[in-house]
Protein backbone atom coordinates (compact mmCIF):
# COMPACT_ATOMS: atom_id res chain seq x y z
CA UNK A 1 0.00 0.00 0.00
CA UNK A 2 1.66 3.49 -1.33
CA UNK A 3 2.75 5.77 1.69
CA UNK A 4 -0.39 8.54 1.91
CA UNK A 5 2.35 10.40 4.47
CA UNK A 6 3.80 11.47 1.02
CA UNK A 7 0.78 13.50 -0.50
CA UNK A 8 0.73 16.08 2.06
CA UNK A 9 4.61 16.60 1.58
CA UNK A 10 4.04 16.57 -1.91
CA UNK A 11 1.29 19.20 -1.85
CA UNK A 12 3.33 21.28 0.45
CA UNK A 13 6.65 22.03 -1.66
CA UNK A 14 4.32 22.30 -4.96
CA UNK A 15 2.40 25.34 -3.38
CA UNK A 16 6.32 26.57 -1.98
CA UNK A 17 7.43 26.40 -4.99
CA UNK A 18 4.05 28.22 -6.77
CA UNK A 19 3.62 30.62 -4.23
CA UNK A 20 7.82 31.39 -4.63
CA UNK A 21 7.19 31.71 -8.52
CA UNK A 22 4.35 34.21 -7.94
CA UNK A 23 6.28 36.29 -5.39
CA UNK A 24 8.95 36.64 -7.74
CA UNK A 25 6.89 38.69 -10.62
CA UNK A 26 5.52 40.61 -7.80
CA UNK A 27 8.40 41.89 -6.19
CA UNK A 28 9.78 42.73 -9.76
CA UNK A 29 7.05 44.86 -10.72
CA UNK A 30 6.66 46.68 -7.44
CA UNK A 31 10.54 47.93 -8.33
CA UNK A 32 9.76 48.51 -11.46
CA UNK A 33 6.90 50.63 -10.20
CA UNK A 34 9.49 52.45 -7.94
CA UNK A 35 12.05 52.72 -11.27
CA UNK A 36 9.52 53.91 -13.35
CA UNK A 37 8.29 56.86 -10.86
CA UNK A 38 11.76 57.39 -10.66
CA UNK A 39 12.42 57.94 -14.73
CA UNK A 40 9.19 60.11 -14.32
CA UNK A 41 10.97 62.41 -11.95
CA UNK A 42 14.39 62.55 -14.25
CA UNK A 43 11.79 63.40 -17.48
CA UNK A 44 10.54 66.39 -15.07
CA UNK A 45 6.90 64.75 -15.24
CA UNK A 46 7.08 65.88 -11.69
CA UNK A 47 3.29 65.74 -11.05
CA UNK A 48 3.05 62.35 -12.48
CA UNK A 49 6.13 61.32 -10.57
CA UNK A 50 4.47 62.96 -7.19
CA UNK A 51 1.30 60.29 -7.47
CA UNK A 52 3.53 57.33 -8.24
CA UNK A 53 5.77 57.90 -5.44
CA UNK A 54 3.42 58.78 -2.71
CA UNK A 55 1.90 55.39 -2.20
CA UNK A 56 5.04 53.98 -2.32
CA UNK A 57 6.66 56.10 0.25
CA UNK A 58 3.47 55.14 2.47
CA UNK A 59 3.26 52.05 1.99
CA UNK A 60 4.31 50.17 5.65
CA UNK A 61 4.99 46.48 3.46
CA UNK A 62 7.40 48.20 1.59
CA UNK A 63 11.42 47.65 2.36
CA UNK A 64 12.68 50.47 4.50
CA UNK A 65 15.20 50.96 1.32
CA UNK A 66 12.11 51.14 -0.79
CA UNK A 67 10.55 53.84 1.11
CA UNK A 68 13.28 56.08 2.10
CA UNK A 69 14.06 55.98 -2.00
CA UNK A 70 10.41 57.02 -2.48
CA UNK A 71 10.43 59.59 0.20
CA UNK A 72 13.75 60.87 -1.53
CA UNK A 73 12.60 61.57 -5.14
CA UNK A 74 8.63 62.61 -3.14
CA UNK A 75 10.50 65.48 -1.69
CA UNK A 76 12.72 66.56 -4.71
CA UNK A 77 9.34 66.59 -6.82
CA UNK A 78 8.11 68.96 -4.54
CA UNK A 79 10.74 70.90 -4.46
CA UNK A 80 10.50 71.36 -8.11
CA UNK A 81 6.93 71.63 -8.32
CA UNK A 82 8.08 74.95 -5.71
CA UNK A 83 6.44 73.72 -2.69
CA UNK A 84 9.68 73.86 -0.24
CA UNK A 85 7.53 73.31 2.54
CA UNK A 86 5.95 70.15 1.37
CA UNK A 87 9.55 69.65 0.38
CA UNK A 88 10.77 69.90 3.95
CA UNK A 89 7.94 67.34 5.24
CA UNK A 90 8.99 65.03 3.56
CA UNK A 91 12.66 65.24 4.34
CA UNK A 92 11.75 65.15 7.72
CA UNK A 93 9.90 62.28 7.72
CA UNK A 94 12.84 60.55 5.70
CA UNK A 95 15.38 61.15 8.11
CA UNK A 96 13.41 60.18 11.26
CA UNK A 97 12.50 57.08 9.27
CA UNK A 98 16.22 56.45 8.17
CA UNK A 99 18.41 58.92 9.72
CA UNK A 100 21.89 57.67 7.64
CA UNK A 101 20.12 58.71 4.04
CA UNK A 102 22.01 61.43 2.27
CA UNK A 103 20.95 63.30 -0.54
CA UNK A 104 24.02 62.98 -3.38
CA UNK A 105 25.06 66.08 -5.00
CA UNK A 106 25.81 64.77 -8.07
CA UNK A 107 21.67 63.52 -8.61
CA UNK A 108 19.92 66.65 -7.11
CA UNK A 109 19.92 70.41 -7.27
CA UNK A 110 22.14 72.21 -4.91
CA UNK A 111 19.29 74.19 -3.19
CA UNK A 112 17.72 70.58 -2.16
CA UNK A 113 20.97 68.86 -1.05
CA UNK A 114 21.59 72.32 1.17
CA UNK A 115 17.79 72.03 2.67
CA UNK A 116 17.67 68.19 3.03
CA UNK A 117 20.89 69.02 5.29
CA UNK A 118 19.73 72.10 7.00
CA UNK A 119 16.57 69.39 7.97
CA UNK A 120 18.63 66.62 8.95
CA UNK A 121 20.09 68.79 11.70
CA UNK A 122 16.64 69.92 12.93
CA UNK A 123 15.64 66.25 13.18
CA UNK A 124 19.18 65.89 15.15
CA UNK A 125 18.29 68.32 17.81
CA UNK A 126 14.73 67.42 18.36
CA UNK A 127 16.12 63.77 18.59
CA UNK A 128 18.42 64.95 20.85
CA UNK A 129 16.23 66.66 23.13
CA UNK A 130 13.63 64.09 23.32
CA UNK A 131 16.13 61.31 24.48
CA UNK A 132 16.55 60.49 27.84
CA UNK A 133 20.40 61.11 28.65
CA UNK A 134 21.13 58.18 30.37
CA UNK A 135 24.75 57.82 32.50
CA UNK A 136 25.15 54.13 32.23
CA UNK A 137 28.44 54.05 33.70
CA UNK A 138 29.39 51.64 35.90
CA UNK A 139 28.98 52.68 39.79
CA UNK A 140 32.37 53.27 41.58
CA UNK A 141 33.86 49.93 43.41
CA UNK A 142 32.50 48.63 46.47
CA UNK A 143 35.70 49.38 48.61
CA UNK A 144 35.53 53.09 48.36
CA UNK A 145 31.56 52.66 50.79
CA UNK A 146 33.73 51.72 53.53
CA UNK A 147 36.38 54.42 53.88
CA UNK A 148 35.43 57.13 56.53
CA UNK A 149 34.94 60.77 56.30
CA UNK A 150 32.59 60.78 53.11
CA UNK A 151 34.71 59.10 51.07
CA UNK A 152 31.82 56.47 49.40
CA UNK A 153 29.87 59.53 49.05
CA UNK A 154 32.20 61.43 47.38
CA UNK A 155 32.84 58.47 44.81
CA UNK A 156 29.13 58.10 44.27
CA UNK A 157 29.39 61.60 43.15
CA UNK A 158 27.22 63.43 46.10
CA UNK A 159 29.65 66.36 47.01
CA UNK A 160 27.09 67.96 49.59
CA UNK A 161 26.71 64.61 51.29
CA UNK A 162 30.21 64.03 51.41
CA UNK A 163 31.34 67.03 52.59
CA UNK A 164 28.69 66.60 55.67
CA UNK A 165 29.99 63.53 56.89
CA UNK A 166 33.42 64.41 56.55
CA UNK A 167 33.09 67.86 58.51
CA UNK A 168 31.36 65.83 61.36
CA UNK A 169 33.88 62.71 61.48
CA UNK A 170 36.51 64.94 61.54
CA UNK A 171 34.73 67.17 64.06
CA UNK A 172 33.76 64.24 66.33
CA UNK A 173 37.46 62.67 66.15
CA UNK A 174 39.52 65.92 66.63
CA UNK A 175 37.58 66.67 69.66
CA UNK A 176 37.70 63.48 71.32
CA UNK A 177 41.33 63.33 70.31
CA UNK A 178 41.73 67.12 72.14
CA UNK A 179 39.81 65.97 74.91
CA UNK A 180 41.63 62.63 75.56
CA UNK A 181 45.03 64.91 75.36
CA UNK A 182 43.62 67.23 78.67
CA UNK A 183 42.47 63.49 80.45
CA UNK A 184 46.06 62.45 79.88
CA UNK A 185 47.38 65.71 80.95
CA UNK A 186 45.99 65.37 84.47
CA UNK A 187 47.41 62.19 85.22
CA UNK A 188 50.44 62.31 87.75
CA UNK A 189 51.01 58.80 87.22
CA UNK A 190 50.76 57.22 84.01
CA UNK A 191 49.92 53.62 83.79
CA UNK A 192 50.06 53.83 80.28
CA UNK A 193 47.84 54.53 77.14
CA UNK A 194 44.32 54.43 77.82
CA UNK A 195 45.41 52.38 80.97
CA UNK A 196 44.15 54.89 83.78
CA UNK A 197 46.77 56.56 86.25
CA UNK A 198 46.71 58.70 89.27
CA UNK A 199 45.18 62.31 88.48
CA UNK A 200 45.57 65.47 90.67
CA UNK A 201 42.01 66.04 89.71
CA UNK A 202 39.50 62.66 89.44
CA UNK A 203 36.31 64.58 88.67
CA UNK A 204 37.85 66.54 86.11
CA UNK A 205 39.36 63.76 84.45
CA UNK A 206 36.63 61.49 84.65
CA UNK A 207 34.50 64.07 83.03
CA UNK A 208 37.09 64.78 80.25
CA UNK A 209 37.03 60.61 80.49
CA UNK A 210 33.37 60.57 79.55
CA UNK A 211 33.76 63.52 76.97
CA UNK A 212 36.45 61.94 74.73
CA UNK A 213 34.72 58.27 75.04
CA UNK A 214 31.48 60.22 73.88
CA UNK A 215 33.15 62.03 70.96
CA UNK A 216 34.70 58.75 70.03
CA UNK A 217 31.97 56.61 69.58
CA UNK A 218 29.53 59.45 67.86
CA UNK A 219 32.35 60.05 65.49
CA UNK A 220 32.32 55.78 64.60
CA UNK A 221 28.32 55.99 64.75
CA UNK A 222 28.43 58.84 61.81
CA UNK A 223 31.05 56.58 60.23
CA UNK A 224 28.68 53.12 60.23
CA UNK A 225 26.14 55.87 59.26
CA UNK A 226 28.20 57.19 55.81
CA UNK A 227 28.92 53.64 55.17
CA UNK A 228 25.39 52.29 54.78
CA UNK A 229 24.69 55.51 53.27
CA UNK A 230 27.23 54.85 50.42
CA UNK A 231 25.99 51.53 49.94
CA UNK A 232 22.39 52.53 49.53
CA UNK A 233 23.19 55.52 47.18
CA UNK A 234 25.71 53.03 44.91
CA UNK A 235 22.77 50.28 44.98
CA UNK A 236 19.82 52.46 44.06
CA UNK A 237 22.37 54.25 41.35
CA UNK A 238 22.86 51.05 39.57
CA UNK A 239 19.32 49.69 39.85
CA UNK A 240 18.51 53.07 38.45
CA UNK A 241 21.20 52.70 35.16
CA UNK A 242 20.20 49.35 34.76
CA UNK A 243 15.98 49.83 34.31
CA UNK A 244 17.18 52.89 32.48
CA UNK A 245 18.13 50.96 29.41
CA UNK A 246 18.18 51.75 26.27
CA UNK A 247 16.35 55.50 25.19
CA UNK A 248 12.82 54.58 23.32
CA UNK A 249 12.70 54.80 19.53
CA UNK A 250 11.99 58.17 18.30
CA UNK A 251 8.58 58.92 17.33
CA UNK A 252 7.71 59.05 13.67
CA UNK A 253 5.63 61.51 12.91
CA UNK A 254 3.74 60.78 9.92
CA UNK A 255 3.24 64.50 8.20
CA UNK A 256 0.99 64.54 5.09
CA UNK A 257 0.83 66.87 2.08
CA UNK A 258 -2.19 69.45 2.41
Amino acid sequence: MPNSSRVPSALGLCLFVLSSLLAAPASAQTSASLDAAVRDFEFAEFEKARDALAPIAEDPERAPEERARARTYLAATEHALGDVEAARAHLSILFRESPDVRLDPGLFLPELVRLAEEVRDEVALQRSLLEPRVDLAEPPHVAFAFLPFGTGQFANGQTTKGFAFLAGEALLFGVSTFLYSQFSGLKEVDHGFLRGGEFSDPEAARRLQLGYFATFWAGMALNVGGVVDALMSRQTSAQMARAAGAPPPFPTVHERRP
